[in-house]
């Protein structure tokens, strides 16, 4: 796993925002070149200027699965934002964070977005993508894992590992922390782990226009079809048990919810590629989505 005292960098940080003028992603851990991380000092820099407290959301998931898109929509940006990428090619890498704390419905507090490098880019080792996935665990008031069209078993396998490691990772982190402040001759990892808040969780599903499947206790003649949280919880249920234990996402998370997103636009593959383009006008279920993913965001950092 990444060295634990990046993670506890972050935890100690003060909380809030400094005034941009013009907003602009600002990086705050980038590969150092030997398959790990290292801290960027002028992202630091730029997070001691917060005076505010702030949730922390930061948007994961396999490479060109919409994440920086994502978090553009969610910011409401247009035409600036976090960069998307045109082509094959991953644009992301390491750790970014949005340069303006973002206010998100009727929230007491301002939000954090961060976008991150994503999981199984060419050149990267399944270790490197666990070394920012835990820092992001450990930080994190949510977190927001992006598929395409779909559920799958492999993703939901992935997460599973990627989650565990986490979890291994989030009780180092606190142990250590809660040494350094507290100045404690002993910690146990439960008593650490408890006192590091569980970040909630919410899989969304990009250009999603399948149709849901009926519940079990619908009838043939009255189908009821389940919601998109019900999918995953189905999902996630329906994941094999090895040696006798319960793998459960719902185990590590606060709370977990899905969210589907229909496609931005169906104006072609031109415009589908330039989502960033300025004036460029959203079809009206994704927008309707978009809004519903908003609530349901600031329902869980509530």
């Amino acid at each position: 796993l990444a060295p634990y005292w990046i993670g506890i960098v972050f935890l100690m940080l003060p909380s809030g925002s400094p005034l941009n003028s013009i907003p602009e992603p600002v990086q705050f851990l980038r590969p150092n070149g030997e398959g790990g991380l290292q801290p960027v000092q002028e992202g630091l820099d730029w997070l001691n200027k917060i005076q505010e407290p702030f949730h922390i959301v930061a948007a994961v998931g396999t490479f060109h699965t919409g994440k920086s898109f994502l978090l553009n929509q969610v910011i409401h940006s247009q035409g600036y934002g976090f960069p998307l990428g045109p082509t094959v090619r991953p644009t992301t890498e390491g750790v970014w964070a949005w340069g303006q704390l973002i206010s998100v419905d009727s929230l007491k507090h301002k939000v954090l977005f961060l976008d991150t490098e994503g999981f199984g880019a060419p050149g990267n080792t399944r270790n490197y993508d666990s070394k920012i996935f835990s820092i992001l665990y450990v930080v994190c008031s949510h977190l927001l894992y992006t598929t395409v069209k779909l559920i799958d078993q492999r993703e939901v396998e992935q997460l599973e590992l990627l989650v565990r490691q986490a979890h291994i990772f989030g009780v180092i982190a606190a142990i250590d922390l809660d040494r350094d402040i507290e100045d404690k001759a002993t910690c146990n990892s439960s008593d650490a782990l408890s006192s590091k808040p569980i970040p909630s969780f919410t899989w969304v599903v990009h250009d999603f226009f399948q149709g849901m499947d009926c519940l079990p206790s619908s009838s043939d003649s009255d189908c009821e079809l389940e919601t998109p949280k019900q999918w995953l919880d189905r999902m996630l249920d329906s994941q094999p048990r090895e040696d006798g234990a319960v793998r459960s996402l719902r185990r590590v998370f606060s709370a977990t919810d899905c969210q589907t997103l229909f496609l931005p636009t169906l104006a072609g593959k031109a415009e589908l590629a330039r989502l960033d383009r300025p004036g460029l006008e959203m079809h009206p279920d994704f927008t309707r989505d978009m809004e519903r993913l908003r609530g349901a965001l600031s329902s869980a950092l509530a």
